[in-house]
């Protein structure tokens, strides 16, 4: 005959998931809190890819949605990204499938629901696209036909008053519609998405410091044979007063939607494609 103590002992056994493993159930998804020491209840958890840590489970929740999208052009690395139920702000996700445990990597909440994200290498994306039955959601190439062109003065005075003007012309001389990133690296001095290094006469000039807080970013809409330019002044970046000869490579990070269209999901993120326009010239300061 089962004794008190041993008959509640029994049943919250059955009630929380073995911390042995999690077997090949089908997928089941937690709150957990990230706590020091094993104990009942506790299980092991990666975070952040590879480190390792100790979760004390709360209980069980059903997402509203799970959606795996790539992150990068290669397909290397993706997000799984949920939405569930408002839910408490002290505590993270914690997903069981195929027999591991993952902790969200990020976890956060807007009036109707709370969001949580797990950043994943291609192995463990497909591993648990086929647990939870959904697609990887891959990027594909956006950039043919992308044509970038740059202008950099051949020459320039040594006021440091007067600016030295670099033009960069993006033309879409593809055959569909495509967004072209502008903004969101702008929020400071200067706009980060571009990015220079400077040689006088031979000698590698410094790059001033100066970063950015983000910014508001918007998708430029480019139809087939349309262009758009942008401007910036180098002096923002580098120190050219002393006569000489200055080599100058310049560079933009961007990035292409699909039709031209910002994305509204975290499906909708698979239709980018990450853009580096690079271009050099030389400059006579005298």
């Amino acid at each position: 005959m089962l004794t008190r103590r041993t008959f509640v002992a029994a049943l919250a056994a059955a009630l929380l998931p073995s911390t042995a493993g999690a077997g090949k159930a089908a997928p089941t998804w937690w709150l957990g809190t990230e706590v020091t020491k094993a104990g009942r209840g506790t299980i092991t958890a990666l975070r952040f890819q590879t480190r390792s840590v100790r979760v004390k489970l709360g209980r069980k929740v059903t997402p509203r949605s799970v959606e795996l999208t790539s992150r990068n052009n290669a397909n290397t690395e993706f997000m799984l990204w949920v939405v569930f139920p408002r839910e408490k702000l002290d505590q993270d996700l914690i997903l069981s499938a195929d027999g591991g445990w993952w902790q969200s990597d990020s976890y956060g909440h807007d009036d109707p629901s709370s969001q949580a994200s797990f950043v994943l290498d291609r192995p463990t994306a497909e591993r648990l696209a086929k647990a939870l039955q959904i697609p990887l959601n891959e990027r594909s190439p956006l950039d043919a036909g992308l044509q970038a062109t740059w202008t950099i003065p051949p020459t320039a005075g040594i006021r440091t008053t007067d600016p030295i003007t670099v033009k960069l012309r993006v033309k879409n001389a593809g055959t569909t519609t495509l967004g072209f990133m502008l903004g969101g690296r702008q929020r400071g001095p200067r706009d980060n998405r571009f990015a220079f290094t400077v040689a006088r006469n031979g000698t590698p000039v410094p790059i001033k410091d100066a970063p950015d807080f983000g910014g508001l970013g918007y998708y430029k809409r480019l139809k087939p044979g349309e262009e758009h330019e942008l401007t910036v002044d180098l002096r923002s970046w580098a120190d050219l007063a002393t006569p000489g000869h200055y080599a100058i490579d310049a560079s933009y990070e961007g990035e292409l939607a699909k039709d031209g269209v910002m994305p509204t999901t975290a499906t909708d993120r698979k239709n980018l494609w990450d853009v580096k326009l690079t271009g050099q010239g030389g400059i006579l300061v005298q």
